[in-house]
């Protein structure tokens, strides 16, 4: 479970450019790999809310 605080983080380094490539050694500390896909889903989902 990805809690609101870290998808407003995530969600806030994709809106300055940043790709999940970017910050994977981050998402990989932050939360771990497990929930790595959790984050390119945001990362999707935000891609598609701004088009």
């Amino acid at each position: 479970d990805v809690g609101a605080s870290v998808y407003k983080e995530i969600s806030g380094h994709f809106l300055n450019g940043l790709t999940p490539e970017d910050l994977e050694p981050q998402f990989q500390h932050m939360i771990g790999t497990d929930h790595l896909e959790t984050c390119y889903l945001i990362f999707n989902l935000d891609q598609e809310t701004t088009c």
